[in-house]
């Protein structure tokens, strides 16, 4: 039986096992508790590709994790790997709603969850954490990610992705840190000089710190010096600083568990981080948090950070460092530049963001339910638009099966009617709705007449789970419902699951010219201009709520219809601010 809870799906190349934690990507461990904690209501449910080597599921904080042990299947046998990952995501959604793909990197991980989202209609994201924005990241002509589907974990990244694929990340969701996984400060003040984190990879670069230090200890004697991680390069390290006589002054840790690495971050005075490359280390924004100075070549913040000082060389990192350490007026103070928690809202706000504002447009016409035929009939225009629309309608098509999507109050359900079609009625507001079925069953006494109720309004399940079981041979959306969904593109490929091949599609749109945009809202209308994007505007109403209108042009409607429905033909309603945009079912 399927569930009703909301369900998040994260694609990551690999996971913590259920046993001991590790420090492995820290971040997705870090956003997955995140999403947990804030949203307890919502379904996590982790696919990890690579690692752990096992595939027996289990439970990680809450979080459900299916491991695929991906990393035994090479070559032609990684399709064999895609198939079985597919096959479980068609379980999962058979089995949850699914209300989103998240994929960690672009990477194995996008290019399923691009087309598995595109198959079934699934909205998907993918954050890009860093060496997947470099110009070797070959999956990227594969996946051909939109720019909206793209999210960037820092403005860096933005630039980098763009100016090595030719595409521009629409959002940044930075990395972040949880305050609640800092133990207390230790009594023992900072007695460390220099600390470096981290896995030990020829990338990381870590022989400068080994250089630095050796710089440092001519000047500072004393210096005391750290190196937490473990890696192929820990013997070209070990031996480097025995070659430069540093003994003592650079102790070589090893992996640590991650508490008692934040333990001697907040020993610490300076935390060099000399990577060549960088996304957005988790463990500079934790030095940060533990009041120490970080300084590294890569600056993915592009803002003044007090404590994280940006150098070009190594001669600058060294020296950067000897003035922090010498200088008597040096502050230590904990700085938080981004926290986990609003990063997990984030990343929940890419799937939620639609339905929030359906919602709140559900909301709106509730509240106007009472008026709304008022207000129609006072204005004669909208009686000369409503017959313009029955016009064409009938013009199309015979008596047949017709959905009524987004029929309000059921003004059209008299000439429907009328004309003898069976009428499907879908009017997601329940006071709106239940204006319609009083107006039945007071004035048409039509039997006929099915009123879709409770998550059957919801079109984004269409495709999914169709509301009724035989096709419509013609859709009609009267004054606007378009106008009020962000996501035409949603919309289309939903409603086109509901009605037969060659059906009709007849739909009345606001048509407003750029100019009055302009008038409405300026900065809306000039961003609409240039990226591409529905302008959108607002209408408060009680309670500091407020009504979000879109407005589509015929370009962006024909080009998000196009998948589904062929274009026949459009005709302005000179005066009135209205278009008619009448589509036909292709045969896909």
């Amino acid at each position: 039986m399927k569930s009703n809870t909301e369900t998040l799906v994260i694609l990551a190349p690999a996971f913590p096992d259920d046993g001991p934690a590790t420090n492995w990507v820290l971040s997705h461990q870090l956003l997955v508790k995140a999403l947990k904690k804030n949203f307890p209501g919502i379904r996590i449910i982790v696919l990890a590709f690579f690692h752990p080597g096992h595939t027996s599921p289990y439970t990680w904080n809450g979080a459900q994790v299916i491991p695929f042990n991906g990393i035994a299947q090479r070559k032609i046998r990684r399709v064999f790997l895609w198939r079985h990952i597919w096959r479980e995501l068609k379980k999962i959604r058979r089995e949850n709603r699914v209300i989103g793909l998240f994929s960690l990197w672009c990477g194995e991980t996008a290019l399923i969850g691009k087309y598995f989202g595109q198959r079934y209609a699934i909205p998907h994201r993918c954050w890009i954490c860093g060496q997947d924005a470099r110009k070797e990241n070959k999956w990227v002509k594969f996946i051909r990610p939109r720019s909206e589907e793209l999210v960037a974990m820092s403005a860096a990244l933005v630039e980098t992705f763009h100016k090595n694929h030719g595409v521009k990340p629409g959002q940044i969701i930075p990395n972040a840190i949880d305050e609640e996984s800092f133990p207390a400060p230790p009594v023992t003040g900072r007695d460390i000089d220099i600390l470096g984190a981290g896995s030990l990879l020829p990338l990381k670069k870590y022989d400068l710190l080994v250089a630095a230090v050796a710089s440092l200890q001519t000047e500072l004697p004393t210096i005391r010096a750290a190196l937490c991680g473990e890696g192929g390069e820990l013997a070209n390290l070990q031996a480097q600083a025995g070659k430069l006589g540093l003994g003592e002054a650079l102790q070589f840790l090893g992996a640590r568990p991650h508490r008692e690495v934040l333990q001697l971050m907040q020993r610490t005075k300076v935390f060099l981080h000399p990577s060549a490359y960088e996304g957005f280390s988790t463990v500079c924004l934790e030095a940060l948090y533990a009041g120490a100075h970080v300084i590294s070549f890569c600056d993915p913040v592009n803002q003044d950070a007090l404590q994280w000082h940006i150098v070009q060389t190594p001669e600058q990192m060294a020296a950067k460092a000897l003035e922090i350490l010498r200088s008597a007026d040096t502050e230590y103070a904990p700085a938080l530049l981004y926290s986990m928690e609003d990063t997990a809202r984030a990343v929940m706000g890419l799937f939620s963001g639609q339905q929030q504002v359906i919602r709140q447009n559900i909301s709106y016409h509730d509240q106007a339910a009472d008026s709304y035929n008022k207000v129609m009939a006072g204005d004669p225009a909208n009686k000369d638009v409503r017959q313009r629309v029955k016009e064409k309608f009938i013009g199309l098509l015979p008596p047949g099966r017709v959905l009524d999507f987004g029929g309000g109050t059921g003004l059209d359900l008299d000439w429907l009617t009328q004309e003898g079609h069976t009428v499907i009625f879908c009017e997601p507001s329940p006071a709106m709705r239940e204006k319609a079925i009083d107006h039945n069953k007071r004035d048409l006494e039509n039997k006929d007449i099915v009123f879709l109720e409770g998550d059957r309004t919801d079109f984004s399940t269409w495709r999914k789970e169709p509301p009724f079981p035989q096709k419509m041979d013609a859709i009609l959306s009267n004054f606007g419902p378009l106008n009020y969904i962000p996501d035409i593109g949603l919309l289309f490929n939903n409603l086109a699951a509901v009605i037969k091949p060659g059906g009709h599609f007849v739909l009345l749109v606001l048509d407003f010219s750029f100019s009055r945009r302009f008038r409405w809202h300026r900065r809306n209308a000039v961003r609409s201009l240039i990226f591409g994007r529905p302008f959108l505007f607002y209408i408060p109403y009680e309670g500091g709520q407020r009504q979000t209108i879109f407005v589509h042009t015929l370009k962006e409607i024909r080009k998000a219809a196009a998948p589904f429905f062929n274009y026949s033909s459009h005709e302005s309603i000179p005066g009135f601010g209205f278009m008619i945009v009448h589509l036909t079912r292709n045969e896909k």
